[in-house]
């Protein structure tokens, strides 16, 4: 119970400090937003989505491949046939 006490004490400090630090400086905020603005038009986050999105994919397809090998494996040894 003490745990409970100790983590909500420390997640209520950790929230007032962001807040109080955000109302302090609001621009390096709105800079980074505008460097984001600036790396979309530049392509670079198109071309690290899709590079992404392609890893993802491969991962899922070798995922399956294992996982139907291993049901095939668990049939034929059953007996089953798949």
């Amino acid at each position: 119970m003490k745990l409970r006490y100790v983590l909500a004490a420390g997640i209520a400090i950790g929230y007032y400090m962001g807040v109080r630090t955000a109302s302090d400086r609001p621009e390096p905020v709105g800079r980074l937003g505008s460097s984001v603005k600036m790396m979309q038009r530049s392509g670079a986050v198109n071309l690290a989505g899709r590079k992404s999105r392609a890893l993802v994919d491969l991962g899922m397809e070798r995922a399956r491949d294992v996982v139907g090998a291993r049901l095939s494996g668990i049939g034929s040894a059953n007996g089953s046939g798949g």
